[in-house]
Parts: structure tokens; sequence; C-alpha cells
């Protein structure tokens, strides 16, 4: 899986954006199974910002349906309880688990193509809606 995340790296001419994203949705498919988390959801997001950037809006929505049944905690993965998730959008069940995942604020804006402002003001409201005080406790709750 490491080499062909290094392939997935080199795939940067506009021929290839297809093969890139359908590339990082396999992987972040086979990293859901082995429950690696953070490194799901990074890729998943790189595969659905490459699918939105060429116009398949049919694949984002698969992608984006996977993303939802990680974040939420489906196929056996650690989760939020059912009340915490209710009270979290999308957005913020994603960032939520990419941090608790390990990843910084500034990875998580990458992966999302949004501002560090935004993920910061997303994780206040996690914070805010979960009881937590920290990353640490955080990735507690999600386990």
């Amino acid at each position: 899986m490491a080499w062909v995340e290094r392939v997935l790296a080199g795939l940067n001419r506009p021929v290839e954006r297809l093969s890139k994203a359908r590339i990082a949705w396999l992987l972040g498919t086979q990293h859901a199974r082995l429950g690696r988390r953070a490194d799901a959801v990074r890729l998943l997001e790189a595969a659905s910002s490459g699918y939105a950037a060429t116009g398949a809006a049919g694949l984002v929505a698969r992608v984006a349906a996977e993303l939802d049944a990680i974040t939420t905690g489906t196929g056996g993965m650690p989760r939020l309880s059912t009340v915490e998730r209710s009270v979290l959008t999308a957005t913020e069940l994603r960032v939520a688990t990419a941090v608790a995942g390990g990843l910084s604020n500034q990875e998580v804006a990458d992966l999302m193509a949004v501002s560090v402002k935004t993920v910061e003001f997303h994780l206040r409201n996690v914070f805010r809606k979960v009881g937590v005080r920290n990353r640490t406790e955080l990735a507690r709750s999600l386990s």
C-alpha cells in the first residue's frame, strides 16, 4: 500500500486526475477496512476533491457516502455515541475523525480544501457539542 501511495503522489498531469481519484478512493477504502481511520479519511477526501475537480458528481456522492460511513462509525470502527453523532454535522464528524486520528489542523484543512480557520471553527463546535476540552479527550471519545 505504501508503494501505491508513493505512485499516487506522482500522478499530477491533467489526464491522470480521474485515475488519481480512483486510486485514492481504493486506498482509502482499504485503510478503512484495516481500521486506519485517519489515513482512510485523508485519502477519501483527496478522492472526493479529485472527482469534484473533474465534474464527476456521481462519484463524489459515492465517496461522500463512504466518508459518512467512516465518520459515523459504521463497519466496526470506533465511534461516538448515537447522541453525539446526531448533534454533529457531517463536516464536524469528518473534522473530529481526522483530528482524533492524529492529523493537525493544517493537514485537515488541506484534505478538506478549506482554511485552517474553518477547521478551527468546526473543531470548537465539536468540542462544545461532544463535551470535551481537547484533542486527546476527543480521541478517547471515538474509541
